[in-house]
């Protein structure tokens, strides 16, 4: 995960941790619950199911050692977080000085400035009772019962139910839990009967005949193919008939006078 350094912002941050003593001391839970806000540089909340976070307390706002450190690995949701203090490391201090709360998230170093811890309002009138003027049967001879506590109505304490408080802030949603198992397969119903077949609706209206679009243009004429082999040379036909005899052609010229030819023999001398 790309992270850049966030910010938080402290918001309900309480101290439930009894600054008096007395021998109600040990029931007292020493935890602290803390709740924040966490934005990326760009001032967006962020989100993440299982951010690991670091929570240190100092005596001193800077510097200094650490007399208390905790990991928890914490779901923010939208920005905000809750984590209660003291869950997973014992958390010992007197509470006596001023302490101040340092957080660490992820790999980023620890933000700045460090949260000072405050205490709730009526846990600072607490610090004025002296260690053990608190006791079980000065609280039983108030005729308190389950559920009700002391309360001061102006001139005495009495047994009672002090005002109600202002609504918190709602917490981050909880991780979705595991699905649970998948049930078993219900029997198969039986087959319903097979209705009666409807009568055939009537035929729809023929729709009009939508306007020829226009002729495309004429694509290019493609490249004249290569010439084809030659092929076989054809059968010899038969002889065809004789044609008519031509015409008589003219008479030649007379030819040149030839030669005279020897004399023939005398004949015999005829009779007297």
């Amino acid at each position: 995960m790309n992270r850049t350094l966030p910010r938080t912002a402290a918001i309900l941050l309480s101290v439930f941790i009894a600054l008096g003593g007395g021998s109600l001391l040990a029931q007292v839970p020493q935890r602290l619950n803390y709740q924040g806000y966490l934005t990326n540089t760009s001032s967006a909340p962020i989100s993440n199911p299982s951010l690991s976070i670091v929570f240190k307390i100092y005596n001193v706002p800077v510097g200094g050692s650490a007399l208390f450190t905790e990991i928890q690995t914490v779901p923010v949701t939208n920005g905000l977080f809750n984590v209660i203090l003291g869950t997973n490391s014992a958390l010992t201090l007197p509470f006596d000085v001023q302490y101040y709360l340092g957080v660490t998230v992820g790999a980023d170093a620890e933000m700045t400035p460090r949260q000072a811890l405050t205490s709730s309002p009526y846990a600072l009138n607490a610090a004025t009772v002296a260690d053990g003027a608190i006791t079980l049967p000065k609280i039983a001879a108030n005729g308190c019962v389950v559920g009700q506590s002391l309360v001061f109505n102006g001139a005495a304490w009495a047994c009672g139910t002090g005002p109600t408080g202002p609504t918190g802030a709602t917490g981050p949603a909880g991780t979705t839990g595991a699905a649970g198992p998948t049930g078993a397969t219900g029997a198969t119903g039986t087959t319903g009967a097979t209705g009666l077949t409807g009568s055939a609706g009537p035929a729809g209206a023929t729709g009009a005949v939508g306007a020829t679009g226009p002729a495309g243009s004429t694509g290019l004429t493609g490249a004249t193919g290569a010439t084809g082999p030659a092929g076989p040379t054809g059968l010899t036909g038969t002889t065809g008939p004789a044609g008519p005899a031509g015409a008589t052609g003219i008479t030649g010229a007379t030819g040149s006078a030839g030669s005279a030819g020897p004399a023939g023999p005398i004949g015999s001398a005829g009779a007297t």
